[in-house]
């Protein structure tokens, strides 16, 4: 089970057909896949089989998609690309619904596995998008901001005030600081 990184995300582009695009992708659960999909002969998960026939299949089709893609399943696919192992967005809109700003750009919030799709932003931002996104990850301890195609990542302690106030992250006070 992952830890999971609260997310803040902007996002904008000049045509609107991509934005279109992109809030449908969003509201299917499949943003990230909708604009770096991940390729089919990856959507397979290493395991051990007690069918050697089905183990040797198996390791043969890894060693092709790592020469093909440069991994050898969905995975590590997605923590390259994405930086994130899960595709986000949302299918039911259980309150986490698009915040429409103007006809070219909307605002979004959502957890993602472990941290920020950074990569996806990156790949996004190439694509004409504009991503401004902030994230926080309480159980490793870290925040930033993506924002002019550039990643500042902190420890939480480190946060500048704006992020800790997003995300309601407070610091204790021990007696050495009292």
């Amino acid at each position: 089970m992952p830890n999971w990184c609260s997310n803040e995300m902007t996002i904008y582009h000049p045509k609107k057909s991509m934005i279109k695009k992109a809030k449908k992708a969003w509201k299917t659960g499949q943003f990230l896949n909708a604009f770096i999909p991940v390729p089919e002969e990856l959507k397979i998960v290493k395991g051990w089989s007690a069918d050697e026939s089905e183990l040797l299949a198996r390791e043969k089709q890894y060693k092709t998609n790592i020469d093909k893609f440069g991994c050898p399943t969905w995975w590590e696919y997605c923590v390259a690309e994405w930086g994130t192992k899960w595709d986000v967005g949302y299918s039911n809109n259980e309150g986490n619904d698009v915040r429409h700003l103007t006809d070219n750009k909307f605002n979004v919030s959502f957890d993602s596995a472990w941290a920020p799709p950074v990569e996806a932003y990156r790949k996004l931002e190439g694509m004409g998008f504009v991503i401004h996104a902030y994230y926080y990850e309480g159980g490793i301890g870290f925040g930033g901001e993506f924002v002019d195609a550039e990643d500042y990542c902190y420890d939480t302690k480190d946060c500048p005030e704006e992020i800790k106030e997003m995300f309601g992250i407070y610091e204790l006070e021990t007696e050495d600081e009292s």
